[in-house]
């Protein structure tokens, strides 16, 4: 399976932002604390369904935000995650949402 996009909305650092994939060998390089890791962290997320980082997933979602989303497209399906604090505009809500 080859990961063609992905896209992070209210993750970590990211607000939003979507990158595409080319076949072949992709380097992630920037200077420290500018959200390299965040990128590993949500693609391993969308692998395994769990951060290796966090004790919580509430702890991914951007502060101030109530919903994070990590979608990706690979060569076969599409993959997305939906985390939230359990609680989505004073309504109760799934505190996490796997979808293939």
């Amino acid at each position: 399976m080859t990961l063609t996009s992905l896209a992070l909305h209210a993750f970590r650092s990211y607000s939003k932002i979507t990158w595409s994939f080319t076949p072949g060998v992709t380097c992630i390089v920037g200077p420290n604390a500018a959200g390299n890791t965040n990128v590993l962290e949500a693609i391993m997320m969308l692998a395994t369904a769990k951060s290796f980082r966090a004790d919580f997933d509430r702890e991914v979602i951007r502060w101030g935000a109530e919903i994070a989303r990590i979608s990706a497209t690979t060569d076969e399906e599409k993959l997305e995650i939906v985390l939230t604090n359990g609680v989505v505009s004073g309504q109760a809500a799934p505190l996490k949402r796997y979808m293939v």
